[in-house]
């Protein structure tokens, strides 16, 4: 059977959105039993793109040291055992949820999926502030890191100031960048292309596990 290309990242957006507000939803009133089916189903899931387990192993290693406060102080506070396991296995489980919808998506697949919409002024200008404080935030931990890696003696709060000055300074690029995407985004995706039938799969895999 061939390999079916980006078929998880290459689903439509709003197809995304259903499943992250699904998930959300579901998520927050399972029991342990259900939460931890859901964890295995998310598991197998990102089978079908192995990419994606490269951003799920980066989120687990950011969310291992909150993990373990929590247990610290849980059991310091003597917290009943049952519910912190349960509250461990949310957060797993949302950090799938996180990994699976957003994992791999391009900024070119969101204004493309989304062209329809944007017609509307009010979103099209949310989907440009959306864009320039990503490329903002990309641009700041770049410069940041740069700054760090040349052992500079400076202070942190000066270093912060250094590199926020270089980051204003790309306003125009960063602008301009902007424009070019909405210029040139595309609709990309067929409605029943063979990613998105692998998502309402997977979607209806999520709705049946949580009513067991």
């Amino acid at each position: 059977m061939k390999w079916i290309s980006e078929a998880i990242s290459g689903q439509n957006l709003y197809l995304k959105l259903a499943l992250f507000v699904t998930g959300i939803g579901t998520g927050l009133s399972s029991s342990i039993r259900i939460i931890g089916a859901k964890i295995a189903l998310f598991l197998i899931y990102l089978i079908l793109e192995p990419s994606l387990y490269c951003h799920l192993f980066k989120a687990i290693k950011k969310l291992i040291p909150f993990l373990a406060g929590y247990w610290l102080f849980s059991t310091l506070l003597n917290q009943d055992f049952p519910s912190s396991v349960r509250f461990t296995l949310q957060l797993i489980y949302f950090l799938l949820l996180m990994v699976s919808v957003f994992g791999g998506v391009s900024v070119e697949q969101a204004l493309s999926d989304s062209s329809y919409i944007r017609k509307w002024a009010w979103i099209n200008s949310g989907f440009v502030f959306c864009i320039a404080t990503l490329m903002y935030t990309q641009s700041f931990f770049a410069q940041f890191a740069k700054l760090r890696a040349r052992k500079d003696k400076q202070a942190i709060i000066e270093q912060i100031e250094a590199v926020v000055q270089t980051v204003s300074g790309e306003t125009e690029s960063i602008r301009s960048r902007i424009g070019n995407l909405l210029q040139f985004a595309v609709v990309r995706n067929k409605l029943f292309c063979q990613a998105n039938v692998v998502g309402i799969v997977f979607l209806t895999l999520l709705v049946i596990v949580n009513g067991l």
